[in-house]
């Protein structure tokens, strides 16, 4: 059976450096159960986590990384940068494409940096509420996945939204969530849910 994930993404939270290391050593405290827990911190408390909780059943995630390597890319993180920090990293996450204009090609460049650099990715895909109402969830999910896969499967760190309201319609897309991929998204499966390491999640539409 394909174990289970639950990441917890902090966004801009907590306040301070010494509040997230509290937290992370609390999270690692939990009772486990079936599912792996992992967390993301916020980029400046990254390794101060990562410090916390090494050697801990925990992963941590970094909650974005550029497309490039490096280059003069003002405030960006880049996912060499969080290589031995970070186990993997988010990347199409609905308030980054909804504020910082990450389009489909922009996420399938990040998507495949990161597993150039030997991260695990998660996946956000989402419809925005006006999609979901309209009746577009599965078809706009559907095409980005296939947009967001599209550099992975040309094999390349090359190029090619939604923006889903927060707490509404994104979906992280990992395996604990239960999938049944749409007819479109199908041809797209086949590049996701990899047994070798690093290991995408396997993205497609979640059932609510």
């Amino acid at each position: 059976m394909r174990a289970r994930l639950v990441v917890g993404n902090w966004k801009m939270n907590p306040p301070t450096i010494e509040d997230a290391v509290e937290l992370a050593r609390a999270v690692a405290a939990l009772p486990r159960s079936s599912a792996k827990l992992g967390i993301a911190p916020p980029a400046v408390a990254l390794a101060a986590v990562a410090d916390a909780v090494r050697g801990r059943d925990l992963a941590v995630f970094a909650q974005d990384v550029h497309w490039e390597e490096k280059g003069a890319f003002t405030g960006q993180i880049s996912a060499t940068m969080v290589r031995g920090l970070a186990e993997g990293a988010i990347v199409g996450h609905s308030e980054v494409r909804r504020d910082q204009g990450d389009d489909d090609a922009r996420v399938a460049r990040k998507l495949a940096r990161a597993v150039a650099a030997g991260l695990r990715p998660i996946l956000c895909v989402g419809e925005s509420e006006a999609e979901f109402v309209a009746g577009e969830s599965t078809n706009v999910v559907a095409r980005q996945i296939s947009a967001d896969l599209a550099a992975l499967v040309r094999g390349s760190v090359g190029s090619s939204s939604r923006t889903s309201r927060s707490g509404r319609s994104e979906r992280a897309v990992p395996p604990q969530a239960r999938m049944r991929p749409p007819r479109r998204a199908r041809s797209a499966r086949r590049f996701v849910g990899w047994t070798s390491t690093p290991t995408p999640f396997r993205c497609s539409t979640a059932e609510a």
